[in-house]
């Protein structure tokens, strides 16, 4: 398990990301764990990167829609026919895409790297590996994790099973390892909003 944190610590470490919110996560003095090439990266420097006193600056995200007590309602952003959401991991603001079709929570390293600098992803939660098809119909492999808390509307979700993609490009999927948890979900296209009952 422990490899398994260095390796996704290690992977997050050298991939060059651009998060949706990378601006907030930009620092403006050299990191000398990002410059190291793979061959010289020790543990030392994994918890170097970890402890990183670069705090992330979470967006500000659009509240809870509610039209009573007993509506759980999340605001929609379309952009170019893909849906978007706001939900928070482990205390993290973050944008998924809506995917009814994708079986799990996917995010990528880059979110990843977040989680773990903010300490909310320790190596106790990482599960194991497995390999997923992705929409292209490649086989893809991925480190699947445990989010402790997935903030979806005024409901909390605990425990959930996530992926953190290969691919440093891959978008955030809100999947059905999130949204089985509900009894039922609507789609308000009239009003933009997603009802999660």
């Amino acid at each position: 398990m422990k490899r398994q944190l260095i390796n996704l610590v290690l992977l997050i470490i050298l991939s060059s990301c651009k998060h949706p919110d990378a601006d907030s996560l930009s620092n403006k003095n050299s990191n000398p764990v990002i410059e190291k090439s793979l061959s010289v990266i020790s543990p030392e420097d994994i918890q170097l990167a970890a402890s990183d006193s670069v705090l992330y600056k979470p967006p500000k995200i659009p509240t809870v829609l509610e039209a009573n007590e007993e509506e759980n309602a999340l605001p929609m952003d379309r952009k170019d026919g893909v849906t978007y959401v706001w939900i928070e991991v482990n205390g993290i603001p973050l944008k998924f895409i809506f995917d009814t079709g994708a079986s799990s929570i996917f995010i990528s390293p880059a979110e990843a790297v977040i989680l773990v600098k903010q300490g909310t992803l320790e190596e106790s939660d990482i599960i194991g590996v497995e390999k997923y098809q992705d929409a292209t119909g490649g086989i893809s492999e991925g480190t699947v994790i445990n989010l402790k808390e997935v903030k979806m509307g005024n409901k909390i979700l605990r425990n959930i099973k996530a992926s953190v993609s290969d691919n440093i490009q891959s978008p955030l999927l809100l999947g059905q390892s999130a949204l089985e948890q509900f009894g039922s979900i609507e789609i308000d296209n009239k009003n933009d909003r997603l009802i999660l009952r």
